[in-house]
C-alpha cells in the first residue's frame, strides 16, 4: 500500500539553518538538564534563519510561532529529569510526548521493573502493564498534564485531535499514558518508536478500551555488515522486539499496526500486523552493550535515527509503499523473505556476502526453497529447480507440491495429490493478527500519525544531541 497525503508528513520536511550553534548555546544555559530539549519544538518550526540567545525559560515561548503553545513537565527532588513530558497546542491539535530513558540509574531500574500494575479509565475499564512505565505515568505532573489536554481537546479543529507520542522507554509510558487520556476526546493516536513491551497481559484483554487501531509502533533494522552485523549483517532495534516473552514466566505484548523501517530503503516499509508478537533478530549490540539502532536522532548516514529515516522519506517527495523493502536491500535471514521483501524472496547469490531482497525465480530456475519461486514449487532433492505445482493427481513429494485444496497422499505404490476428504476443518486461529492486510483505512492513518514528527526530538535522550 502507499500513502501519497502531503499535508500529513509537511511536518517532516522543515529545516534546522544554525542547529548546532544554537544547541551548543541553549546547551550552556543549562548545564546538561533536560530543558535543552523542550526548545526543539520551537526549533524546528522556526523558519528564520537568524536564533536568539535564550537566557530564560520565557524566552522560548516567543520562538514559537503564533497559536502554538507548548509545556515541559517535570518532578521536584531525586526523580527530577527521570520521567519528563512535554505538551503542545499546535493551533488546535494537542501533542504530549515522553521522555525517552536515560543514562541513570533511576531510569535504567525502571526500565527491569518486572512487576505488574493495574490501570484504569474513568469508566473503571482496565489494562495491566509493567510497574516501571506506570510508574512512568503516574507522576507528581500527571493531573497537570491531563488538565492541559482536556482544555486543548475542548478546541480541536483537527483530526485527530490528541496524538501521544514517545520513544524508547517514553513509547511504553505513552501506551499506558494512552489508556486513560483517551477518555478526553475519541480522536487520537499513539505513535511509538522502539518502545519495549508494555502490556503484561495479552491485547485481548485490554480491549476496546484501548483502541489498538489507533496506535502505530515503529521498529528499525541496520545493515551493519560484518563483523558487528552478525552472520546476516542485518541487525534490530531490540527494544521493539522484546516481547512476547523475554523473560520465561514474565510474558509482556507490543500493541498496535507495526511498521519496520530500513536504514537502506526510505522509499518502502514493512507493514508486520497489528498486535503481532513477531521477534526479528539479531538484535543490535554494537557499540556494546546496547547498540545504537534505537537512537531516535542519529545523523550517522550508516545508522540513521528514527527522526532522519522519516524525515528523508518527507523530502523524496514521493509515496512510501508498505509491502517490504525492495529488490537489493539486505534482509537478514531467509525466512523473513515475506515479510520485509516486496518480492518475498531474500536470498544470497553466490558472489554475495548478506542476503538480500530479489525477484522471485521463474520455473527451471534453481532454487532453494518454495519461497523463491514464483509458482511457490521448489522440488525436493539435490537439483532443486522451480516447477508449476502439481494438479490432483499427479506425482509430489509434498504437500507444498500441490495446489491448493489438496495434499499429498499415498495412492497404491505412489504420492499423488488427493483433495481432502470431505470433514469440516476448524481453521487455524491467528490470535496474533500478524497477517492482517494493509487496507486503504489504515494506510490513511499511516498518514495521519506522521503529524506529530516534528516533535520527535523532544522525547529523545539528551545524549543524542552531543
Amino acid at each position: 500500500m502507499e500513502f501519497t497525503d502531503e499535508v500529513s508528513v509537511k511536518c517532516l520536511g522543515f529545516q534546522l539553518p544554525g542547529w548546532e550553534a544554537f544547541k551548543i548555546e541553549i546547551q550552556a544555559q543549562f548545564e546538561g538538564e533536560w530543558d535543552v530539549l523542550k526548545v526543539v519544538a520551537a526549533i524546528a518550526n522556526e523558519t528564520s534563519t537568524s536564533r536568539r540567545r535564550a537566557t530564560s525559560v520565557q524566552n522560548f515561548d516567543e520562538m514559537l510561532p503564533t497559536r502554538r503553545k507548548w509545556k515541559l513537565y517535570t518532578e521536584i527532588g531525586p526523580d527530577r529529569g527521570v520521567d519528563d513530558g512535554a505538551f503542545i497546542n499546535d493551533k488546535g491539535q494537542c501533542f504530549v510526548a515522553f521522555q525517552s530513558s536515560k543514562a541513570l540509574f533511576n531510569d535504567f531500574m525502571q526500565n527491569l521493573n518486572l512487576s505488574e500494575d493495574t490501570l484504569c479509565n474513568n469508566d473503571n475499564q482496565c489494562c495491566t502493564f509493567r510497574g516501571g512505565f506506570v510508574n512512568g505515568w503516574t507522576t507528581q505532573w500527571k493531573d497537570n498534564m491531563i488538565s492541559d489536554v482536556k482544555d486543548c481537546v475542548a478546541s480541536c479543529t483537527k483530526d485527530p485531535c490528541l496524538v501521544i507520542a514517545g520513544h524508547n522507554q517514553g513509547g511504553s509510558i505513552a501506551t499506558v499514558a494512552s489508556l486513560q487520556l483517551a477518555d478526553y476526546t475519541p480522536s487520537y493516536e499513539v505513535i511509538t518508536f522502539g518502545a519495549l513491551p508494555p502490556l503484561t497481559v495479552h491485547p485481548d484483554e485490554c480491549s476496546p478500551q484501548m483502541d489498538f487501531t489507533a496506535h502505530y509502533r515503529f521498529g528499525k533494522s541496520v545493515y551493519k555488515g560484518s563483523p558487528v552485523g552478525g552472520v546476516s549483517g542485518l541487525v534490530f532495534d531490540k527494544g521493539a522486539f522484546l516481547g512476547p516473552d523475554p523473560i520465561p514466566g514474565r510474558s509482556s505484548y507490543s500493541v498496535g499496526k507495526f511498521f519496520i523501517l530500513s536504514t537502506e530503503d526510505t522509499s518502502n516499509v514493512a507493514y508486520a500486523g497489528i498486535n503481532t508478537e513477531k521477534v526479528l533478530n539479531p538484535w543490535d549490540h554494537y557499540p556494546a552493550p546496547f547498540g545504537n539502532a534505537f537512537h531516535l536522532w542519529n545523523e550517522n548516514h550508516i545508522t540513521p535515527g528514527y527522526f532522519q529515516l522519516m524525515k528523508k522519506m518527507k523530502v523524496q517527495n514521493l509515496p512510501v509503499g508498505m509491502d517490504g523493502f525492495s529488490d537489493g536491500m539486505h534482509c537478514g535471514k531467509h525466512s523473513y523473505g515475506p515479510l520485509l521483501c516486496i518480492s518475498e524472496r531474500c536470498d544470497r547469490a553466490t558472489s554475495e556476502l548478506h542476503r538480500t531482497c530479489k525477484s522471485k525465480l521463474e520455473n527451471d530456475e534453481a532454487c532453494n526453497s518454495d519461497l523463491d519461486c514464483l509458482s511457490n514449487r521448489c522440488t525436493a532433492g539435490f537439483n532443486r529447480k522451480c516447477k508449476p505445482r502439481v494438479e490432483l493427481g499427479g506425482r509430489c513429494a509434498e504437500d507444498d507440491d500441490c495446489v491448493d485444496g489438496t495434499f499429498c497422499g499415498w495412492v497404491r505404490a505412489s504420492r499423488k495429490c488427493k483433495l481432502y476428504e470431505a470433514m469440516e476443518i476448524e481453521p487455524e486461529k491467528n490470535i496474533n493478527n500478524d497477517d492482517e492486510e494493509e487496507t486503504p483505512t489504515s494506510a490513511a492513518g499511516f498518514n495521519g500519525m506522521m503529524n506529530c514528527i516534528i516533535y520527535l526530538p523532544a522525547i529523545a535522550l539528551h545524549y543524542f544531541f552531543l
